[in-house]
């Protein structure tokens, strides 16, 4: 325990003997190449890399390492003297800019270099500081910005990383730019809409991997559309083909269940294994979706700026409420979008869909505002701007 305290200001003391190099970037998302770094990475990288000559990426054991990146790095995540701990802290305490989605860069000084936490979503759930279940420690002391979707949000970022307003930079998320750009994610899976609609379900982890702790019962996002059920998937792409609706189903990276690839003729499963052994981005394929099924999940809060038909599943918002919890006090009212808690509520959003009837396009453009400050799929942009960062 003492060792943990004393770690931190160590790194930063050993830190400041380093020159940092201005025209060298650190990227995190977490375990891969993914997300609002990656987005932001390439933004930089298509611009003839700008004025950076050195970019650092950090990824997990086994991730492999994408090719095709001049003057990029992929170095394997590490920990304290194990093999590889030196080349990190190099990179680290070399790199001046500094990108992460998650809790990372513990050993970096925010007063020395630029710190950017990205983050990766829209908080409905509760979260850091607002969950009282996490042990947090104030991150002002890690980043020296912390981004925000829009002004509505920005008050929650900080009572989250207990920091104050001069923290908190509003430009919205470096992804979100994705869904503005055509993309070929459907060829290269070689998933053919033939002038069907694409409903995309993605749903919330209850459970992560290895099940450290529960946010709901397991099953809780999975009882309408259950694809551990055989079953139930073909009577599924039967009612899909019906409607000439496709449907896409893609569960969170970090659930405890990871189904297998499943292609029937209007349904599929989608691996998040298959995403990364492409090396796709998931944000492109939100361009290609008609319409959203989604619950708990931060997605719907990017999906609103396409403007586009949302469901939302809370068959379990209850067990949720109890075990996660929300930050608003009845999030139903935050929901731009239809309800979904049984099987005929299913049933009548795709029906809709089919049919190209959307009801809840008043709800989402009277709460577009509380979760986007801006639409205009420039996030990444106007965020070096804020920061000085000159391409």
């Amino acid at each position: 325990m003492e060792l943990n305290k004393l770690y931190r200001p160590l790194m930063r003391f050993i830190g400041n003997f380093f020159p940092k190099d201005h025209h060298k970037i650190m990227f995190d998302s977490g375990p891969s190449f993914s997300d609002n770094s990656r987005a932001l990475f390439e933004y930089i990288y298509s611009k003839d890399h700008g004025n950076i000559n050195r970019f650092i990426w950090i990824v997990d054991e086994g991730f492999e390492k994408p090719k095709g990146y001049s003057n990029t790095i992929f170095i394997t995540r590490t920990r304290f003297l194990k093999k590889g701990y030196l080349l990190y802290l190099k990179h680290l305490f070399t790199s001046y800019y500094l990108f992460a989605t998650h809790n990372s860069f513990i050993e970096a000084n925010p007063k020395r270099q630029v710190t950017i936490c990205l983050w990766h979503g829209t908080m409905l759930k509760k979260i850091c500081f607002l969950n009282e279940r996490e042990i947090n420690e104030p991150r002002k002391d890690q980043y020296r910005y912390f981004v925000s979707p829009s002004v509505t949000y920005k008050p929650f970022f900080m009572k989250c990383f207990d920091v104050t307003s001069e923290y908190v930079l509003i430009s919205g998320y470096p992804r979100c730019d994705l869904m503005f750009q055509p993309n070929d994610f459907l060829e290269k899976l070689k998933i053919d809409k033939d002038n069907k609609k694409l409903v995309l379900f993605m749903p919330t982890f209850r459970v992560p991997k290895g099940g450290i702790y529960k946010d709901a019962e397991e099953k809780g996002g999975l009882r309408l559309i259950d694809v551990s059920s055989e079953t139930k998937l073909i009577g599924l792409n039967e009612k899909l083909k019906a409607l000439n609706l496709i449907m896409l189903i893609k569960l969170h990276p970090y659930d405890n269940v990871q189904p297998e690839l499943r292609k029937y003729s209007n349904l599929i499963v989608l691996p998040h294994k298959i995403i990364q052994e492409f090396n796709l981005q998931l944000y492109h394929l939100l361009y290609h979706a008609d319409a959203l099924i989604t619950d708990y999940s931060s997605v719907f809060c990017d999906y609103l700026l396409l403007d586009r038909p949302i469901a939302f599943n809370v068959d379990d918002i209850d067990d949720y409420r109890n075990n996660r919890g929300f930050i608003f006090e009845n999030p139903l009212d935050y929901m731009p979008g239809y309800i979904v808690k049984n099987e005929s509520d299913l049933d009548v959003f795709l029906n809709n869909i089919s049919e190209g009837i959307d009801i809840s396009k008043e709800t989402r453009h009277k709460l577009f505002n509380v979760y986007n400050t801006y639409k205009d799929g420039n996030n990444s942009k106007r965020l070096l701007n804020q920061i000085g960062f000159e391409l």
